[in-house]
């Protein structure tokens, strides 16, 4: 990377099933953590369960085409969706192995399916000749002096309404058993056979004791 001040923009590839992945650590840090860590997302939305079990609350991806929400196969490993943001954020990509201890196993890629090894790989090129990056502030800049001036005061006015308003989170608290299993993983149908498998030996052993304690008296 150059020496010049600010992060440079990144895009890289990923199916589906990588994106409900990066999703899921993500919703990890944001509530285990604070709002600073509040996923942004741009022509992207998902919908999560916070009553399904831990890495796999994510039940819908959406992504927008031509203004229409689409639904995205989060068990597609075939299908790849571009992915654009800084290399400090994307840098991190390639640590999600790692932080979820094999769980997620993802694979940052060009527009050809071919694995990128780094950063370095995945950088935008500059639009302007003189630049050896596309920093992101500058690409801001660029698309904030494109709005419109709706109030007359010689500066360019950033939209608040419409798609720019639209919550890239939506929560569904629900114990419905369709917003419980679907699009379930391993993760939610193991733990999920686990406590009902827990929780009738807990009953079966709690009124045992009762019996027990009966007999005694």
């Amino acid at each position: 990377l150059d020496d010049a001040a600010g992060h440079p923009l990144m895009k890289v590839f990923f199916t589906g099933k990588e994106i409900k992945s990066i999703i899921e650590v993500m919703l990890v840090a944001y509530q285990d953590r604070n709002s600073s860590y509040y996923p942004r997302f741009f022509d992207l939305r998902f919908f999560f369960n916070p009553k399904r079990f831990f890495l796999d609350r994510v039940f819908d991806i959406q992504v927008k085409k031509n203004g229409q929400w689409q639904s995205v196969d989060i068990h597609d490993e075939k299908t790849l969706y571009s992915i654009g943001t800084t290399s400090y954020v994307g840098s991190f990509l390639w640590l999600i192995e790692k932080v979820s201890y094999g769980l997620f196993s993802i694979q940052p890629k060009n527009e050809q399916g071919e694995p990128i090894d780094g950063v370095k790989s995945a950088l935008i090129p500059p639009h302007k000749h003189g630049q050896k990056e596309l920093k992101a502030w500058v690409a801001l800049i660029d698309h904030i002096a494109r709005f419109r001036d709706t109030d007359n005061n010689g500066m360019p006015d950033i939209p608040v309404i419409g798609e720019y308003e639209e919550a890239p989170i939506v929560e569904v608290d629900s114990l419905s058993p369709y917003y419980l299993f679907k699009n379930a993983t391993i993760v939610q149908w193991t733990a999920s056979s686990l406590f009902i498998i827990l929780t009738i030996l807990g009953f079966f052993l709690a009124l045992k004791l009762y019996k027990w304690s009966l007999r005694r008296k």
